[in-house]
């Protein structure tokens, strides 16, 4: 996904050879996703002004979120999870 001003919301990723949900979003929301038995990464992202919540990624996946003001909403879920920094 790509570009301004979207909202994911409940996207599903499943064994996909690569990362599972790939996203580069400005002034976006990216929320209730979930990413399992992915090769890479379950969630991987960047963006501007981007507010995750509610993500799962599961069975070796993680989630990995930078940019400029990259909010965690909470809930956010994986065995490695960076949303800007620590998930809350």
């Amino acid at each position: 996904m790509c570009g301004q001003g979207h909202d994911v919301a409940r996207a599903i990723a499943t064994a996909n050879g690569g990362d599972g949900l790939r996203a580069r979003l400005h002034d976006g929301r990216i929320a209730g996703t979930l990413a399992a038995s992915n090769h890479g990464l379950g969630l991987r992202a960047a963006g501007h002004d981007l507010t995750l919540g509610d993500n799962e990624a599961r069975d070796g996946g993680g989630l990995d979120v930078h940019g400029a003001r990259v909010r965690d909403g909470g809930g956010n879920r994986a065995e490695r999870c960076r949303v800007g920094g620590a998930c809350r």
